[in-house]
């Protein structure tokens, strides 16, 4: 009997062995992941590869026809990897013999029947002794040949690297930059500087491609995960990868906490010292330099991972403005003094109603950041030694500090209780015309 398939010859015609190879090996892993064993072998020109206990329907040499749609654990999902395949090796020239327990499969390319004048993929079929085994052979597959494609199976090669999980990194530099998804070679990024075998990765009907969002963030949690296990890995290799600005880290900040930004952060201060800060460009470092921090040039990527131990700039920045020094009474000339105590004097009387007062709590200090008027600091305020010299820019300050008592800046109570408060100041100012 023949199985005639309504492929054209010409259907993916970039395929060739590596592909063919690729898909029969990867069958036959779906298959040892189902219990079936795997059994892969070359000898002279012939490889082999076969799993124990499997029959397959003839209905697997429809196209699309395929059990492994929506799982997550088997390597094929678009129904096309067997017949593709065997058509990719027998156009190539490398005739193929399969074993379907009581069943020999030999695929051939000659005229269609359907389709005088074109060529397609033809399955000779008949009935055999059982041998309980689906088994595949593919003649013409030299030894360099074999060498070649099996680099490409990261299943076939032990301790490559440091496993996470089901993912692996692998660290031998003939890997690097070499993307696998669930153990087979998907494509090579001269980019990334490791290698990397992922299990939850998408990749192209060809596996030529991997959807570079979830392939980078794929790296991004197994380079996460290995780190926050081995401290050791982080400073020789993360650490090592974030200074350079590697592909393998662009989504490593979306993935890092805070324990293992500590530990990246303390290597960064032992190497730049404990008033080191990182920026990206010339703007941020003059910010940085004004507040007297030691400038390091960074990738964005790296700067995001260290602020989120550091501080921002912009966090850092407010921190410095509303920096202070006291100003003792004795610094103070005679008509800031006296502007100091009419101000407290006005403010006290008026806010006497509600138990308000400032004098009380008022500290007269002059600030890292010129345009800083006042601060409430838990209970506390403190004005400007700038403000002292002018009564009604005094008062306004006096007034919008108190106020922060009862809420923030631009909340409705704060808002509220400065004009209430400015009216009581004002009513009191009518009464004493």
């Amino acid at each position: 009997m023949a199985i005639e398939l309504t492929i054209s010859t010409e259907y993916c015609p970039d395929w060739g062995l590596w592909e063919g190879i690729r898909e029969t090996i990867q069958n036959a892993k779906d298959g040892e992941g189902m219990g079936h064993r795997m059994c892969i072998t070359h000898s002279g020109d012939t490889l082999t590869v076969e799993n124990e206990g499997v029959h397959l329907d003839s209905s697997v040499w429809l196209l699309g026809q395929t059990s492994k749609v929506g799982s997550n654990v088997q390597r094929g999902q678009f129904g096309e990897g067997l017949k593709l395949g065997v058509l990719a090796l027998t156009r190539a020239g490398h005739p193929v013999k399969i074993i379907n327990d009581d069943s020999r499969w030999h695929p051939c390319i000659r005229e269609s029947k359907q389709f005088p004048g074109t060529k397609v993929l033809v399955i000779d079929t008949h009935k055999c002794r059982p041998e309980n085994k689906f088994a595949v052979t593919i003649d013409g597959v030299s030894a360099s040949d074999w060498a070649e494609c099996s680099l490409k199976f990261a299943f076939m090669h032990k301790d490559l690297g440091i496993k996470v999980g089901k993912d692996t990194i692998i660290t031998d530099p003939v890997f690097a930059g070499k993307i696998f998804a669930k153990g087979i070679y998907v494509m090579t990024d001269d980019k990334i500087k490791l290698g990397y075998d992922l299990w939850d990765i998408k990749v192209d009907r060809d596996r030529m491609t991997a959807y570079q969002y979830e392939l980078l963030s794929g790296v991004a949690k197994a380079l996460v995960r290995a780190a926050e296990e081995d401290q050791t890995f982080t400073e020789e290799c993360v650490y090592p990868m974030l200074v350079a600005g590697s592909k393998d880290i662009e989504n490593f900040y979306y993935c890092c906490g805070d324990e293992l930004s500590e530990i990246i952060a303390s290597i960064f201060k032992s190497k730049h010292g404990e008033n080191a800060f990182p920026v990206c460009d010339s703007g941020e470092a003059f910010v940085v330099e004004r507040m007297g921090k030691v400038v390091v040039y960074t990738n964005l990527v790296f700067q995001q991972v260290l602020c989120q131990t550091l501080g921002t700039i912009e966090a850092m920045q407010n921190k410095f403005s509303h920096s202070y020094t006291p100003v003792p009474d004795g610094n103070l000339n005679h008509e800031e003094k006296s502007n100091l105590m009419d101000a407290c004097f006005m403010v006290d009387n008026a806010l006497r109603y509600c138990g308000e007062s400032v004098s009380n709590r008022l500290t007269v200090a002059e600030f890292v950041c010129d345009n800083i008027c006042g601060l409430w600091q838990g209970g506390q305020i403190i004005v400007a030694k700038s403000q002292l010299t002018d009564m009604s820019k005094l008062i306004g300050t006096l007034v919008h500090e108190v106020a922060h008592g009862y809420g923030g800046d631009g909340s409705a109570s704060h808002i509220e209780k400065q004009t209430e408060f400015m009216g009581k100041i004002i009513e009191m100012l009518w009464q004493m015309k």
